[in-house]
This record gives C-alpha cells, structure tokens and sequence, in this order.
C-alpha cells in the first residue's frame, strides 16, 4: 500500500538535504581569509544553516520511522542492532547500482570496539582470484561465471565517513579471516578515530558503487533487462563477544547480519517494475525515472529485483494469528504465467503449514520472483520475506520441483529470516531443519509416497529424495562445521539432505507429538537471536524429557554412519532327544519326535558405528507377529523362538523411523530364497530410478 504523498515528500527532502554542498562549512572554516566583505550576518546565518543540515540528518537517518512515516510493529521483534537508510539508482546500460548508505549501529555487547567490518560480497566476483572463485572454480548452483568484462562484477567504496564527519576511508583495509588469500576483497575492516563503548551507538555514511555480474551464483544481471540486486550494499559484520563475525565469500557459505530496519528508495527507469522485500510506501515519477520507496522492520538484508518485463500476480493469505492479510505477489514472465497460480497456492500452503507447525509469520508481504530461464543461477534463494522460485515448465505435471522449491524457500523465513543462525558456520540450523520442515509440508500438500514425484507409477516422497543424495558418501564429514571446511561436494548432504534425514530419524525416536513441540518451542524461545545448535538440542532434551546427548554426540557431531541388518535367518522342526542316552546300565537309544514345532533362529547385525534403539519385527507364516527392541548397543544379536509355524520373514525397523539408516535393503530377510532374489533386483532398479530422477531435479 501506499502512504500519502507527504510521507514521500519528506523523504525526498531528506535527499536533497544530504546531497546540498558544504558551502557554509566552508565558509566558516574559511571567514577569516573573507576580510571585511563578509558581514558577521552572513556568518551567522551560514552556521546556522550547518546546524539545521546536521540536525535535519540527524532527524532522518537516526529515526528510520520519521522517513517513512511509517510504523510496523508496535513493539520490535527484535534488538534493531544495525539500522539501514538507502538511497539506490540502478543504472542499466552499465549494469550498474550507484548508493549511498546511512548505517546506524550499536553495540551490544560488554567491551569497546576500535574497528568496523563490512562485508562487501560482490568482490566476490571481481575476478578468478576472490576465494568463491577459487573454491567454484567458476561454477555455482549449475550454472558458470562469465569471461567478458561486463560479466564481471564488484563493489567499490568511494566515501566512508562517521556522522561527526571523521574519514574512516584511508584506513579501509582488506582482510581475509578464513584462509591466506590476500586477494579476496569481500571483508574490509576501518579503523574508529575512538573505540565505541558498550551500548554506545555510531553512523556510518558510505558512497559506493555496485557492478553486478551476469547471474550464476544468486546476484547479477541476464540479457533481456533482469537484475536480481542481491548482497548488494557494504553491509557491518556481527559484533560477539569474542570479536567480529564478519567471514569472506565463499562458495558453499550463505549470510549471518543483525536484525535491523531498513528504510531503502530505488531510482529506475520509468518502464522497470521493481519487487523487493519491504512494504512499498510511496513512489515517484522524475523525468526518465522511479523512484520506489520501502521500509522493512526487523530483518537483516535488504534484496530486490528489476525487469521491465515483469508482470504481477497477486494472492492473499488470512493470518489468524495477526487478524491481518499477508499480500503475496509474484513478479513473473508471460512465459511461465500459467505456472504463477502453482507457486501461490505453494506459498498459501506453506504459510499456513509453517503458522501450525512454528509460529507466526509476522510480516505483511511475502515477494516472490520466479527469474527467467536465461537467470537460473538467481532462483531458489531466500532473503526475509522475499524469495525466488523456479519454474521448469517442460517437467511432467507429477513432478512437483516448482512447488518444492517455493515450499522450500518460503521456509526460509523462519530458519534463516527470522532465526537468522550463523551459516556460515552453521548451515544445518537453516537448510537442514528448513529441508525436514519442507518434507514434512510437501507431505501434507500432496501426500504420501508421492509428495516429490508421482509419475508414471512412480512415487517419491522427500525421505527417499534426500536418502539418494546421503547414502552416496555418509561418513566423509560431520553436520557441524563451517561450510567451507566440507569436502568437496559435501555441502549439501550435510546441510540438506543427512539433517533432513536425522530430524525424520529423531522424530521416530521420541515420537510425532514430542517432535512437533520441540519443533514449535525452539523457534519460539529463539526467534531473532540467532540461535546455535547447543540452544537446539537443550530445547530438544527439554521438551521431550530425556537427555538426547547420545544421540546428537553420533549424528551432529560425528562421522559414522547407522545401518542395521539382517544377517541371517533359518527355521527348523523342533525335535526332542535322539541318539544314545542313559548310563552304561541303562543306555538306551531314542528318536523323539515333536511334530507341529519349529524353532526360529535370527541374527541382526549393527553395520554402522551409530547406535540407536531399533524395533525388530518377526513374522511367521501363521501370520503370528511378534516385536521385539534391541538397543543396538552390541555389533550382533541373536533372536530365537519356539513356535507351532515356521518363520516367514523377519524385519529391523520395520516402520522405517530409522531413515538415516544408509542400506535399508539389508533391513529384512525371508525364509523363501528365491522371491528374496526377486525383491533385491527390484528394490536395486527402484533405487536407481529414484537417485537419477532426484539429480535431475535437485537444484541446489
């Protein structure tokens, strides 16, 4: 919606404040050199004028609400730490954004701070030797960099000032706090003239200009006129309390900021529509261009998109929760407009799914933009209340990749939007739980087994999806570690698919109603705080009343691998005693029959290093069940039963709640050979299709 014209007007006042020359500083630094022509009047009303600039900047930059005004929440979500006003102008023809920023920061913790750092993402880009290029190789998402000039891309700082007018620029200097690479440019660090104290606050004004690169890795500019304008601006790192969190670039890493609010305006061409995560709150026609002007609260990035190509498709979501509507809009092509209806039936879905499961989406907006075919290393990303999809067009209607990806990505606002957990150095905590929530919401849109994919006769559901990924090499890294430090190709079985896979596994073990409270109280207690996975598993031993230590300690922590198996098993007819029996006296030969009894022997085995309680299930051809539990705590045990039926087949897990077992075609034997051989081959071939249709189809 928009607000009346005076509350744009007074933003646009505010530019023209900031953008007046320093004519009166100057003139009072220089009025002694003036002689006799310049009157005292004159100097009088030029300090004047000073003081009134200064505080009219003061008015606007400091108190975001005032530009816009413009309120969202009553009370803040979060501790507003780093607070941002923009003022962007994107510039086509030389694929371009030239800003300016006004940074308000504070800091929050207990000991005095004597540097900034910034992240400054788009350096990334800037050549072969930033560290994302070195660790892609060029290549990102399925998708490969550019070699021509204008495909590369860079963020320069041309003006770094404190608000009191101290130069912070000439002591800009590179760092590189992850590795030795003294060419990566996408951490810089300034010198403060004076260290700022505990909850002391500081601004920081900066000019710069951002060069996007044509689009492979989220950010950047396609043929045609689209820009996704993403990592886009010199954004501060976190202040802990053990110093700066502020990491490079890198290719398997994603974004860790503090929450804040940001008041952004966008200056385009007139024929561009632009979409972005704020609330739009006024616009402006000037001559050839727009002006676009947005305010966001309680978010930590700012991210928006421009084509003149786009159109819009609307949707609205009731929220209970708030007695309010979220406005969805998808910014789309002709080209895949008959797909725009699956993405926000998807999005409406998964509002309410998350809503029931989690908590509140509190904002009024959701954006969503499905990038052109020619900008595919720009989709399926995620940013508060802003994502993009994916829309493959000439995939089977049973295929449900498009729906997955909105469904995915839309989750992304509470684990990484509203979470908002380091994944840099934690990149479980968002994609990994975000992947189980997905299979879960996939779950209940569609149903099982067919939630993924149900086509031709074929079904997948999303444990089988993210098993094909994590049983190809489950022993090579631990969930737990920074998302550089993984081998290659590791990120995502690591990130997405074995913590997918673990949550599923624990919520067979504690069970479905536990899950869901552990789900819904650990997003609760630690929304907009940036949680930790110390801060996941207390919640997770709390809620369910046992300590899961053991259970983390193996699956988060560790390397090893679960798989148990059926080893062996037979059936006999029970005899009694045969042979000589007796004394020398009395020695007699016997042949007892015992006819209508069987003994059972099973041996299970525990393959795997991870040790987990499993159910093992015996079924006999009397149709005679019985379960036992074994803690798994030994690599083998022996099971034998008397019976008046022979076994027929026996089964570990039998409810499949161990989905991160790597082999689950071990998991049973039966008594009858030759359909054992025919059940092998087919779960192989079953096995087989599923892994290269989940290729074929997983984007990330």
């Amino acid at each position: 919606m928009e607000t009346p014209a005076l509350e744009f007007h007074t933003s646009i006042f505010y530019t023209c404040i900031s953008l007046m020359p320093n004519v009166w500083c100057s003139s009072l630094r220089s009025g002694s050199r003036h002689g006799a022509g310049v009157s005292h009047t004159t100097l009088y009303t030029e300090a004047s004028m000073r003081l009134l600039r200064t505080l009219l900047l003061l008015l606007c930059t400091l108190s975001p609400p005032l530009l816009s005004q413009m309120k969202i929440f009553d009370t803040p979500l979060s501790p507003r730490i780093a607070n941002y006003t923009i003022h962007a102008e994107l510039h086509p023809e030389s694929e371009t954004v030239t800003g300016r920023e006004a940074i308000t920061w504070r800091n929050t913790t207990t000991r005095a701070v004597s540097t900034l750092q910034f992240h400054l993402y788009l350096n990334a880009f800037a050549n072969n030797q930033s560290t994302f290029m070195k660790e892609s190789r060029g290549r990102n998402r399925g998708f490969s960099s550019g070699t021509k000039q204008e495909e590369w891309g860079y963020i320069n700082v041309s003006r770094m000032n404190l608000w009191t007018g101290a130069n912070l620029l000439p002591s800009l200097a590179y760092i590189h706090p992850d590795d030795e690479n003294a060419d990566d440019r996408t951490v810089a660090e300034v010198k403060l003239p004076k260290p700022c104290g505990p909850a002391e606050t500081i601004r920081v004004d900066v000019e710069f200009t951002s060069k996007l690169p044509r689009v492979f890795a989220r950010s950047g500019f396609a043929e045609g006129g689209f820009f996704m304008v993403a990592q886009w601006f010199p954004k501060i790192g976190v202040l802990q309390p053990d110093g700066w969190n502020c990491h490079e670039y890198h290719s398997n890493s994603e974004f860790f900021a503090d929450f804040g609010v940001y008041d952004v305006q966008i200056s385009v061409p007139r024929d561009y529509v632009v979409a972005a995560n704020g609330t739009l709150v006024g616009k402006r026609r000037a001559n050839s261009t727009m002006t676009y002007q947005y305010h966001q609260e309680d978010v930590h990035d700012f991210v928006w998109a421009a084509d003149p190509r786009f159109i819009t498709r609307h949707g609205v979501f009731h929220n209970d929760s708030t007695g309010g509507d979220v406005d969805i809009t998808i910014f789309t092509y002709r080209t895949n407009e008959t797909y725009a209806p699956v993405h926000l039936d998807a999005a409406r879905h998964a509002l309410a799914y998350f809503q029931e499961w989690f908590g509140v989406y509190p904002y009024r907006t959701l954006t969503i933009v499905d990038p052109p075919a020619n900008a595919r290393g720009a989709g399926g990303m995620e940013y508060p209340a802003f994502f993009t999809t994916m829309t493959i067009w000439w995939l089977p209607k049973g295929i449900h990749v498009s729906a997955m990806v909105t469904i995915h990505e839309f989750g992304h606002n509470y684990f990484q939007g509203m979470l908002a957990s380091n994944e840099f150095e934690e990149a479980w905590l968002d994609e990994g739980i975000n992947s189980y929530a997905e299979l879960k919401s996939m779950e209940r849109y569609y149903g099982t087994p067919g939630s993924y994919i149900d086509f031709l006769g074929l079904k997948m559901d999303g444990v089988t999806f993210h098993r094909s990924s994590y049983i190809t090499s489950p022993n090579l890294d631990r969930v737990v570690e920074k998302s550089w430090l993984y081998a290659p190709g590791q990120y995502s079985r690591m990130s997405y698919s074995k913590p997918a896979l673990l949550l599923r596994t624990l919520e067979g073990i504690v069970g479905q109603e536990t899950m869901a409270r552990i789900m819904k109280t650990y997003f609760q207690e630690w929304k907009f705080k940036h949680p930790r996975t110390e801060n996941f598993i207390a919640v997770a031993n709390r809620v369910a009343k046992q300590d899961l230590s053991w259970y983390f300690a193996q699956v988060l922590y560790g390397t090893g691998s679960l798989d148990y198996a059926v080893e062996s098993v037979r059936t006999e007819p029970l005899t009694g005693k045969a042979g000589f029996v007796g004394s020398d006296s009395t020695l007699r030969f016997v042949d007892e029959k015992r006819k209508g009894q069987f003994e059972s022997v099973i041996e299970v085995v525990r393959k795997g290093t991870v040790i987990v309680p499993v159910d093992v299930l015996f079924v006999f051809d009397d149709g005679n069940r019985i379960r036992e539990t074994w803690d798994g705590k030994r690599e083998w045990r022996e099971f034998r039963f008397r019976s008046a039926s022979r076994l027929s087949y026996a089964v570990v897990d039998p409810d499949r709640k161990l989905v991160l077992d790597t082999d689950m075609r071990n998991n049973s034997r039966r008594m009858h050979e030759e359909r054992r051989g025919v059940w092998r081959v087919a779960l192989e071939l079953l096995y087989r299709v599923q892994s290269l249709l989940q290729h074929l189809t997983f984007f990330s």
